[in-house]
């Protein structure tokens, strides 16, 4: 199964192996076509192209490298403002507690201001009524 041998070699070997696979393609076209724009590659043609695709396997991998650390480092950002989001709605909730309670507090010290304001008006009228008394048993003496 060519399959399952390409795929035992490891990446660089692949390269390697493809590169063959591709020159004997080339070879046996030439042959069953004769055309004239074939071109066969000299031993120093092929190492450099393989040194060529091998540095550029050697880049690739510094990049899947340097690709993989940032997604480490994204997902690291990622469990710190989830766990930070976390936390704010928890905060959040506390203080919407905090808030319902301070509008019942409210509430309730309006509604005080208001019955002592009564009482008070309350208290005032009797007041005037027992100085106008006052006033009205001092004329008549």
């Amino acid at each position: 199964d060519s399959e399952g041998l390409l795929f035992s070699f490891s990446l660089s070997k692949s390269v390697d192996f493809l590169f063959v696979v591709f020159v004997l393609l080339r070879t046996i076209n030439n042959r069953f076509t004769c055309s004239p724009d074939f071109v066969v590659f000299s031993p120093g043609d092929a190492n450099r192209q393989i040194s060529d695709l091998k540095f550029k396997l050697v880049k690739s991998e510094q990049e899947v490298t340097a690709l993989e650390q940032n997604v480490i480092r994204l997902e690291g950002q990622v469990s710190r403002y989830k766990s930070a989001s976390e936390n704010a709605e928890k905060i959040e909730d506390e203080l919407k507690v905090e808030k319902r309670k301070l509008q019942r507090e409210l509430r309730s010290a309006l509604d005080r201001i208001d019955e002592l304001e009564l009482s008070n008006s309350h208290l005032n009228k009797r007041l005037e009524k027992m100085k106008a008394n006052r006033n009205a048993l001092l004329a008549q003496q």
